[in-house]
């Protein structure tokens, strides 16, 4: 069905349910700020479908959109991405809520904790996730399926019950230069116009490029987007405007790369053609068909830099044609090769925040101090990497999960939190010990939080020094009084008195 409105042209193939069960639809309008964010440049693009510019806001799609794809092959580049993303899916995670030490929200948590565990291939939906950070965003399409797994009863958290739990079958990485979005914020997904109409329950719309599939309603709850920077466009630049759902590092190292693509690509050819040294081409000037003998010689050596010059035969009967190698210097190149390291130096410098390679330490005077430096850099780097994941896991697969599976805590607050560590964690529990064994207090969580280990729970069995302590000394024999040794036996080495004489005469 083709329905006309005030604001664009849509084709909808089947009204998608939308949360509260009714069918959604709705025409396209602005978002709900009262400034519109599209409304904020001089001009609107894309008004007639009410949707952002398609790639203008990525500096490498916008310029050249082949070397962009080209740059996911740079082995340098994906080597640094690669240990951002290594670094996030590599860390323990779990799920927190405010109220731990609620036996309910803790067995809802245990619940939803189970079934996120079901998901198979978790850390590829993680890595492929994390490749927002180069794109600016990227998804994960989910397909998911009903399964009955033993967990706490909330009503009863000493209980187990089998609950029906919304468990992901399969899932796929969706790439992010498919995901745009309209003018009201609505995300939708580039299809192939021609097959369009062979998408279930699929509201379609017209865009500049491509037709795409709204991402509305229960549809929209079946994805995982996940953006990197947000970032908003100047007054005169409206073609960038779709950065405010997320632009990457791609965008950021273009030009940069660009450059070194060039320079690699200016040594290249001055090794090949001057790599090997010059050749000097002598021809006999008084020879007519010298000359053209010559070049033609000369012309099949197409890679290398040729002269041809003019020489008479000398007195001694020196011949004029000739060949003659002269060796030419690589200063040139090696210029050329220095920018070039600074651009690889820059990329890393913003890709990781330091320049010094994995597992490298710094040398010399002060080098100790500035791998440190360097590490605490790239630290704080991956914790923003973590956190931003982690919001993005917690709103488009946690919550739903928990309104599915708990429709009664829909609105308990439940997050997905990475555990990450500082860099110089060792250092920070050895100060605590010197600091500690001179009276210092300290707050027991978060000493606790430095060793990586979450606090006991009710019911937990835990280990502690101060236990074990308390259990020695109760099996030690109690003391009693006179017993100066602690044997039980009372007054055994004391000196006898006249009294106790005394009564041992009275005795016998």
């Amino acid at each position: 069905m083709q329905t006309e409105t005030g604001t664009g042209t849509h084709i909808t193939k089947a009204k998608v349910l939308g949360p509260d069960g009714n069918p959604w639809q709705a025409e396209r309008g602005y978002d709900v700020f009262d400034i519109p964010h599209v409304l904020t440049f001089d001009s609107i693009l894309n008004n007639a479908w009410r949707t952002y510019s398609d790639g203008g806001h990525d500096d490498a799609i916008r310029n050249d959109a082949e070397f962009a794809d080209a740059m996911t092959r740079d082995p340098h580049l994906m080597r640094l991405l690669r240990e951002r993303e290594d670094a996030v899916i590599s860390m323990k995670w779990h799920l927190e809520t405010d109220d731990e030490r609620n036996p309910q929200h803790k067995a809802v948590k245990d619940g939803v904790t189970a079934c996120l565990n079901l998901t198979p291939r978790l850390q590829t939906m993680l890595r492929y996730l994390s490749k927002a950070v180069f794109i600016g965003r990227y998804g994960a399409q989910l397909d998911y399926q009903w399964q009955i797994i033993d967990v706490p009863d909330p009503q009863n958290p000493r209980q187990r019950i089998p609950t029906r739990a919304p468990a992901i079958l399969m899932h796929n990485p969706l790439h992010g230069d498919k995901i745009l979005h309209h003018h009201d914020r609505t995300p939708y997904v580039k299809v192939m116009s021609s097959r369009a109409e062979d998408i279930p329950r699929a509201q379609i719309t017209l865009a500049p490029k491509s037709k795409g599939v709204d991402l509305v309603g229960s549809l929209r709850a079946k994805f995982i987007l996940h953006q990197h920077e947000v970032v908003d466009a100047p007054f005169d630049k409206p073609e960038r405007g779709e950065g405010i759902f997320g632009v990457g590092i791609r965008s950021m190292v273009y030009w940069v790369s660009w450059l070194r693509k060039e320079l690699m690509a200016s040594i290249l050819e001055y090794c090949e053609r001057m790599g090997l040294g010059l050749r000097i081409w002598y021809f006999d000037p008084s020879n007519p068909n010298s000359k053209a003998a010559v070049e033609s010689a000369a012309k099949l050596e197409t890679n290398r830099t040729n002269l041809i010059v003019p020489r008479h035969i000398n007195a001694q009967g020196k011949t004029a044609e000739a060949v003659e190698f002269v060796e030419t210097g690589s200063n040139g190149a090696m210029f050329l090769r220095d920018i070039m390291n600074d651009f690889k130096a820059d990329i890393e410098l913003l890709v990781i925040g330091q320049t010094l390679s994995s597992g490298t330490e710094g040398s010399g005077l002060g080098g100790t101090g500035v791998a440190g430096m360097h590490a605490d850099t790239k630290h704080k780097i991956i914790t923003l990497d973590a956190n931003n994941l982690a919001e993005t896991l917690t709103m488009d697969w946690v919550k739903p999960v928990l309104g599915w599976m708990y429709p009664r805590f829909r609105g308990m607050p439940l997050r997905w939190v990475f555990e990450t560590s500082s860099p110089n964690q060792a250092e920070q529990i050895d100060g605590v010990v010197k600091l500690y064994n001179i009276g210092v207090d300290f707050v027991k969580n978060e000493v606790r939080a430095l060793s990586g280990m979450s606090d006991p729970q009710e019911g937990d069995e835990t280990v502690s020094l101060a236990a074990q302590m308390q259990m020695q000394s109760a099996m030690q024999p109690q003391p009693v009084p006179g017993d100066g040794d602690s044997d039980g036996v009372p007054n055994e080495d004391m000196e006898p008195t006249e009294d106790d004489y005394a009564e041992l005469m009275a005795m016998t």
